[in-house]
Protein backbone atom coordinates (compact mmCIF):
# COMPACT_ATOMS: atom_id res chain seq x y z
CA UNK A 1 0.00 0.00 0.00
CA UNK A 2 1.37 3.27 -0.85
CA UNK A 3 1.28 5.77 2.00
CA UNK A 4 1.98 9.63 1.68
CA UNK A 5 2.55 13.09 3.70
CA UNK A 6 1.95 16.21 1.57
CA UNK A 7 2.93 19.12 3.48
CA UNK A 8 3.10 22.73 2.81
CA UNK A 9 5.40 24.89 4.46
CA UNK A 10 4.93 28.81 4.34
CA UNK A 11 7.42 30.53 6.63
CA UNK A 12 7.00 34.40 7.85
CA UNK A 13 9.23 36.53 8.70
CA UNK A 14 7.86 39.47 10.26
CA UNK A 15 10.01 42.52 11.10
CA UNK A 16 8.78 46.48 12.69
CA UNK A 17 9.43 49.66 11.00
CA UNK A 18 7.62 53.18 11.70
CA UNK A 19 6.76 53.92 8.03
CA UNK A 20 4.38 51.64 7.19
CA UNK A 21 2.46 48.17 9.92
CA UNK A 22 1.27 45.22 9.65
CA UNK A 23 2.50 45.14 5.34
CA UNK A 24 3.79 41.53 3.94
CA UNK A 25 5.81 40.46 1.35
CA UNK A 26 7.98 37.68 0.34
CA UNK A 27 11.40 37.07 1.30
CA UNK A 28 12.00 33.19 -0.31
CA UNK A 29 9.87 30.69 -1.38
CA UNK A 30 9.86 27.17 -2.45
CA UNK A 31 7.21 26.58 -4.35
CA UNK A 32 8.68 23.50 -6.34
CA UNK A 33 6.86 24.24 -9.78
CA UNK A 34 9.96 23.60 -11.42
CA UNK A 35 13.65 22.66 -11.26
CA UNK A 36 12.90 18.47 -10.54
CA UNK A 37 15.54 16.08 -11.81
CA UNK A 38 12.89 13.83 -13.70
CA UNK A 39 14.87 10.89 -12.32
CA UNK A 40 12.38 8.48 -10.68
CA UNK A 41 13.01 7.82 -6.79
CA UNK A 42 15.50 11.58 -7.00
CA UNK A 43 13.58 13.92 -8.29
CA UNK A 44 15.00 16.43 -6.01
CA UNK A 45 18.60 16.12 -5.10
CA UNK A 46 19.84 18.10 -2.44
CA UNK A 47 20.33 21.52 -2.32
CA UNK A 48 17.42 22.93 -3.50
CA UNK A 49 17.29 26.31 -3.94
CA UNK A 50 14.19 29.04 -3.43
CA UNK A 51 12.27 29.93 -6.36
CA UNK A 52 12.33 33.11 -4.73
CA UNK A 53 15.09 34.75 -2.38
CA UNK A 54 18.31 33.51 -1.52
CA UNK A 55 17.09 30.52 1.10
CA UNK A 56 18.44 27.13 0.58
CA UNK A 57 16.89 23.84 0.93
CA UNK A 58 19.41 20.96 2.12
CA UNK A 59 18.25 17.04 2.84
CA UNK A 60 19.53 13.88 3.61
CA UNK A 61 16.32 12.49 2.11
CA UNK A 62 16.97 8.49 0.80
CA UNK A 63 14.27 9.02 -2.14
CA UNK A 64 11.98 11.43 -2.99
CA UNK A 65 9.46 12.38 -5.91
CA UNK A 66 7.66 14.90 -7.97
CA UNK A 67 3.78 14.59 -7.31
CA UNK A 68 1.22 16.96 -8.10
CA UNK A 69 0.85 20.18 -5.42
CA UNK A 70 -1.78 22.24 -3.88
CA UNK A 71 -2.56 25.91 -3.56
CA UNK A 72 -2.99 25.93 0.46
CA UNK A 73 -0.84 28.56 1.70
CA UNK A 74 0.59 30.00 -1.75
CA UNK A 75 1.69 33.04 -2.51
CA UNK A 76 -1.32 34.54 -4.72
CA UNK A 77 -1.64 33.52 -8.45
CA UNK A 78 0.82 30.22 -8.02
CA UNK A 79 -0.57 27.05 -9.56
CA UNK A 80 -0.81 23.98 -7.71
CA UNK A 81 2.21 22.58 -9.68
CA UNK A 82 4.60 19.77 -8.30
CA UNK A 83 5.97 19.34 -5.16
CA UNK A 84 8.91 18.01 -3.02
CA UNK A 85 7.59 14.16 -2.09
CA UNK A 86 9.89 12.01 0.44
CA UNK A 87 9.36 8.60 -0.02
CA UNK A 88 9.25 4.97 2.34
CA UNK A 89 10.30 3.98 4.86
CA UNK A 90 14.52 5.06 4.02
CA UNK A 91 13.31 8.19 4.78
CA UNK A 92 11.89 7.17 8.60
CA UNK A 93 13.44 10.28 11.17
CA UNK A 94 14.89 11.49 7.66
CA UNK A 95 15.19 16.17 7.38
CA UNK A 96 15.22 19.06 5.59
CA UNK A 97 16.53 21.51 6.42
CA UNK A 98 15.99 25.81 5.35
CA UNK A 99 18.66 27.89 5.61
CA UNK A 100 16.89 31.34 6.14
CA UNK A 101 18.94 34.65 6.81
CA UNK A 102 16.40 37.15 8.91
CA UNK A 103 18.77 39.28 8.29
CA UNK A 104 16.85 43.05 9.34
CA UNK A 105 13.61 40.82 10.48
CA UNK A 106 12.10 39.95 13.37
CA UNK A 107 9.26 38.22 14.78
CA UNK A 108 9.64 35.28 12.89
CA UNK A 109 6.63 32.40 11.92
CA UNK A 110 6.17 29.44 10.25
CA UNK A 111 2.92 28.49 9.05
CA UNK A 112 1.92 25.58 6.60
CA UNK A 113 -0.73 23.19 5.36
CA UNK A 114 -0.32 19.55 5.38
CA UNK A 115 -1.53 16.10 4.14
CA UNK A 116 -0.80 12.66 4.68
CA UNK A 117 -2.72 8.78 4.19
CA UNK A 118 -3.46 6.16 6.89
CA UNK A 119 0.26 5.04 6.88
CA UNK A 120 2.25 8.16 5.86
CA UNK A 121 4.50 9.49 8.13
CA UNK A 122 2.68 10.72 11.55
CA UNK A 123 5.01 13.54 13.00
CA UNK A 124 7.01 16.28 11.80
CA UNK A 125 9.41 17.39 14.23
CA UNK A 126 10.21 21.41 13.84
CA UNK A 127 13.73 22.83 14.74
CA UNK A 128 15.27 25.87 14.86
CA UNK A 129 19.37 26.89 14.97
CA UNK A 130 20.41 30.51 15.92
CA UNK A 131 24.33 29.35 14.91
CA UNK A 132 23.65 27.13 11.90
CA UNK A 133 25.14 24.58 13.51
CA UNK A 134 23.34 23.00 16.35
CA UNK A 135 19.56 22.90 16.83
CA UNK A 136 17.00 22.93 19.23
CA UNK A 137 13.32 21.11 19.06
CA UNK A 138 10.74 23.89 19.03
CA UNK A 139 7.47 21.86 18.59
CA UNK A 140 6.13 18.28 17.29
CA UNK A 141 3.18 18.29 14.53
CA UNK A 142 1.08 15.43 15.15
CA UNK A 143 -2.90 14.80 14.28
CA UNK A 144 -1.91 14.62 10.58
CA UNK A 145 -4.79 15.10 8.21
CA UNK A 146 -4.98 11.66 6.01
CA UNK A 147 -7.85 12.25 3.37
CA UNK A 148 -7.36 15.85 2.55
CA UNK A 149 -5.38 19.08 2.80
CA UNK A 150 -5.83 20.51 5.79
CA UNK A 151 -7.03 23.87 5.09
CA UNK A 152 -6.27 26.07 7.97
CA UNK A 153 -2.18 26.24 7.58
CA UNK A 154 -0.25 25.39 11.10
CA UNK A 155 1.78 27.98 12.41
CA UNK A 156 5.13 27.67 14.05
CA UNK A 157 5.68 30.98 16.22
CA UNK A 158 9.72 31.44 16.80
CA UNK A 159 9.04 35.46 17.84
CA UNK A 160 9.57 34.79 21.58
CA UNK A 161 13.33 33.11 20.37
CA UNK A 162 15.35 36.36 20.02
CA UNK A 163 18.11 34.92 18.64
CA UNK A 164 16.13 34.30 15.80
CA UNK A 165 15.25 37.99 14.81
CA UNK A 166 18.18 39.86 12.60
CA UNK A 167 20.34 36.78 12.07
CA UNK A 168 22.21 35.64 9.01
CA UNK A 169 22.58 32.34 10.59
CA UNK A 170 18.92 31.15 11.42
CA UNK A 171 18.13 27.72 9.94
CA UNK A 172 14.60 25.43 10.46
CA UNK A 173 14.57 21.81 10.49
CA UNK A 174 12.12 19.66 9.82
CA UNK A 175 12.29 15.76 10.40
CA UNK A 176 9.86 13.41 9.02
CA UNK A 177 8.89 10.41 11.24
CA UNK A 178 6.31 7.37 11.72
CA UNK A 179 5.22 4.94 14.02
CA UNK A 180 3.27 3.29 11.63
CA UNK A 181 4.51 -0.30 9.79
CA UNK A 182 3.81 0.31 6.57
CA UNK A 183 6.14 0.29 4.12
CA UNK A 184 5.15 2.60 1.54
CA UNK A 185 5.45 6.33 2.62
CA UNK A 186 5.10 9.47 1.58
CA UNK A 187 5.61 13.13 2.30
CA UNK A 188 4.85 15.60 -0.06
CA UNK A 189 5.96 19.41 0.49
CA UNK A 190 4.96 22.35 -1.20
CA UNK A 191 4.95 26.12 -0.64
CA UNK A 192 8.19 25.63 1.54
CA UNK A 193 9.75 28.54 2.55
CA UNK A 194 7.39 30.98 1.65
CA UNK A 195 8.93 33.99 3.72
CA UNK A 196 7.06 37.12 4.53
CA UNK A 197 7.72 40.34 6.13
CA UNK A 198 5.78 43.31 7.61
CA UNK A 199 6.98 46.27 7.51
Amino acid sequence: MKAFIIIIFTFVLLFSATEVANTQITIHNWNFNSGNSGTALNQWPSPVSASTGSGVLTHDLIETEAFSGSTVNAEPAEAAGSALCPVNQTNNTKSFTLTVPTTGYISIQLSYATRRTSTGFTTQDIYYSIDGTNFVLDTTMTNINSSTFETVPRVVDFSDISGANDNANFKIKIVIDSDLSGTKKKHKCKNTGDFKCSK
